[in-house]
């Protein structure tokens, strides 16, 4: 049990954006685009995929 909160406490920030992306990514909702003969249609884990990977190193140096 000790181990597991300082894991928590070292990695809190993590947990929260996680938990922040994946609600906004939920009122987003489901998005679908007509394209000619059909529809594409984006789910949510795809905006939280592009999120998670904004917020990564390379870009915004969140964490």
């Amino acid at each position: 049990m000790e181990k597991l909160k300082i894991v928590i406490k070292k990695y809190w920030k993590i947990y929260l954006a996680a938990l922040v992306i994946s609600a906004v990514c939920d009122l987003i909702g489901t998005v679908k685009l007509n394209i000619g003969v059909g529809t594409l249609t984006l789910f949510p884990m795809v905006f939280a995929v592009i999120f998670g990977g904004l917020l990564g190193p390379d870009i915004f140096k969140v964490f």
